[in-house]
């Protein structure tokens, strides 16, 4: 399973859709992986709130349009809120959604309130409509955040991005502790670079005398999509016969083993 650390702000558009896009590509190379979001506040606490709503900047979002109607966002670029809404209230109600196992849930209620609804999540009654859109206690989130009652732990995490990340500026993806520059953030260009980092993985396993298992080459079409012999109807999951027929013919020709157990004769893998 891969690890992601992603840098991230609500208020950054390339931000969204570059992690809908990374979801597309996991599941498009049926790929497991742990992603860890880090707070990168763009406007700190304290300073002064950017307008971001004119030409310069449609101009400058108008390239995530396409990569953006990919993954079904129809994003408003930008929303037509003055100035752009300031995000630490944002993150703190990350933090209460987390001690209720809620954090990506509402990490993507917020992310579409303000770029697809046009919605201020600066402020505190629109991210208790939130709390409540995800099954969160409305009042609970207004107590915690008229008391500001996770500021210090929001200003722990982001002190701890620009600690530990030195960034200028987000989206920031660390893949395995290796970071990943984007020029596109298509669905493609997101494929093509986890396909890149699997294939570090199989020369590292080799290095290490270690069998990697690639399941893209037996189990993919084409587009990235299970096999139509071997997936079950939902287009998801293994058949019951072929598909997991395939697995384990899979796992037999691609398993060191010693060259006497007559099973799994033919591996290219066999031991001298």
């Amino acid at each position: 399973m891969l690890t992601i650390d992603f840098l991230t702000d609500y208020v950054c558009p390339f931000c969204l859709v570059t992690k809908e896009n990374l979801r597309a590509a996991l599941k498009t190379l049926h790929q497991e992986a742990e992603i860890i979001e880090h707070p990168y506040a763009l406007t700190p606490e304290g300073g002064e709130a950017t307008d971001i709503c004119d030409e310069e900047h449609r101009a400058y979002f108008a390239r995530l349009k396409e990569p953006a109607e990919t993954v079904g966002l129809n994003m408003q670029l930008p929303p037509e809120i003055r100035p752009r809404p300031m995000t630490y209230l944002a993150f703190e109600g990350a933090v209460l959604a987390e001690k209720s196992g809620k954090h990506e849930a509402w990490s993507d209620r917020v992310y579409r309130a303000y770029w697809v609804e046009g919605r201020d999540i600066g402020q505190i009654d629109v991210l208790c409509v939130l709390a409540a859109d995800i099954g969160l206690n409305a009042d609970e989130m207004r107590q915690a955040l008229e008391n500001r009652t996770y500021a210090d732990d929001v200003k722990t995490a982001i002190q701890h991005t620009l600690d530990t990340y030195h960034p200028r500026g987000v989206p920031i993806l660390f893949v395995n502790g290796q970071r990943i520059r984007l020029r596109a953030y298509t669905l493609p260009e997101m494929t093509d670079v986890l396909r890149g980092v699997n294939e570090q993985l199989a020369q590292l396993a080799a290095s290490k005398g270690c069998v990697y298992l690639d399941l893209w080459e037996a189990l993919a079409d084409g587009e990235g999509n299970l096999k139509e012999m071997i997936a079950a109807p939902d287009g998801v999951h293994l058949s019951a016969g072929n598909g997991y027929g395939a697995w384990v013919t899979y796992l037999r020709n691609h398993a060191k083993y010693s060259a006497d157990n007559s099973w799994t004769m033919g591996s290219m893998y066999s031991a001298e």
